[in-house]
């Protein structure tokens, strides 16, 4: 299943910031596996933007994790993109804003280094879907180290996957495991 979030700059970068700024990505995605999620990885600039994509894993190959489980590295997520992306916005004072295949966006953006609440709510939720589908257990989760305006996101938007709450993810997932009818495999239903 291929489903990309991609981020661009808010406004253009010159070819030298593109190329530190593409340094600094790689540097920093180095420090972890990369099991759950591609890294960041950017495309050709277009006007001048600088704009890239990753894409959850919702199914690892056995290999890869394997491969995953045999180095001590941490898994690298969604919310470890996005933290990333926020160190290079801090360092190199560049702004992103974010879409993905379903919403050409912005879904949200990191203006200063800092992530905002929707577009952190969205993406935890991507994470947690991702570890739902996957089955994969990476070890215990680490808060990224993402700044948002409140220390606690209480509700998540509508528009996230069509549930109010990772609670209601959850719960349908669960209702779907506990269903007697073991006829068809459970299926998480996204609305159009």
């Amino acid at each position: 299943m291929g489903f990309t979030v991609y981020y661009r700059t808010t406004k253009p970068v010159s070819n030298e910031l593109s190329s530190q700024i593409s340094s600094a990505a790689d540097a920093l995605c180095r420090q972890r596996q990369w099991l759950s999620c591609e890294p960041i990885r950017f495309f050709a600039k277009t006007d001048g933007h600088m704009k890239g994509g990753s894409k959850p894993n919702f199914s690892p190959h056995p290999d890869d994790v394997a491969a995953f489980e045999a180095i001590d590295r941490p898994d690298g997520t969604m919310l470890d993109a996005l933290e990333v992306l926020c160190e290079i916005s801090r360092r190199h004072a560049v702004d992103w804003e974010f879409s993905h295949d379903h919403d050409e966006g912005p879904i949200g953006f990191i203006i200063s280094g800092e992530c905002d609440e929707n577009l952190l709510a969205q993406v935890e939720a991507l994470d947690q879907l991702t570890t739902l589908i996957s089955g994969v257990q990476t070890g215990p989760a680490v808060a990224p180290n993402i700044y948002v305006e409140d220390d606690l996101i209480d509700d998540l938007p509508e528009d996230v996957g069509g549930f109010a709450s990772l609670a209601e993810v959850e719960a349908h997932v669960e209702a779907s495991d506990d269903d007697d009818d073991d006829e068809e495999p459970a299926i998480l239903k996204f609305p159009s």
